[in-house]
C-alpha cells in the first residue's frame, strides 16, 4: 500500500479517461429504476415493519423495567439510612475462636520519624 504522498493518478490509459471524460456529470434516473428502487425498498420495509401489539409490548416491558427500577432504588434508600444496633444493646460476644485474646500482649508501635509536609 502506498503512502498518500505517493499517490499518482495515472492508473487509466489516455483512452479510458477519454471514455470517462465523456460520460454525462448527473443524469436522470428512468422510471423503471424508480419503480424498482421503490418496490425494493417497500418490500424491505414491509418485512420489518413491527405490528400494532410490539408498542404495546414495549410499552408494558418498559413500565416493567422502570418498576423495577424504583423499587431497587426505594430498597437501596431504605437499606441505607436503616440504623445501626443501639448502644443499650448488649455487645455481640465471641465464640470459642475468639480472633483476638485478652490475655495477649499489645503490641504498640511507636513512629520513627516526623513528616513535615510544607
Amino acid at each position: 500500500m502506498t503512502a498518500h504522498d505517493d499517490y499518482r493518478n495515472d492508473e487509466w490509459t489516455p483512452e479510458e479517461n477519454a471514455l470517462f471524460a465523456s460520460l454525462p456529470r448527473e443524469r436522470v434516473p428512468s422510471a423503471e429504476l424508480k419503480v424498482r428502487t421503490l418496490e425494493a425498498v417497500r418490500n424491505h420495509v414491509g418485512a420489518t415493519r413491527l405490528g400494532r401489539g410490539s408498542s404495546r409490548k414495549n410499552f408494558i416491558l418498559t413500565a416493567a423495567a422502570c418498576l423495577i427500577f424504583i423499587a431497587g432504588a426505594i430498597v437501596g434508600f431504605a437499606a441505607a439510612r436503616r440504623v445501626g444496633r443501639s448502644s443499650s444493646e448488649p455487645p455481640v460476644t465471641a465464640s470459642n475462636r475468639a480472633v483476638a485474646r485478652s490475655d495477649a500482649p499489645i503490641l504498640i508501635l511507636q513512629p520513627e520519624g516526623h513528616v513535615v509536609w510544607y
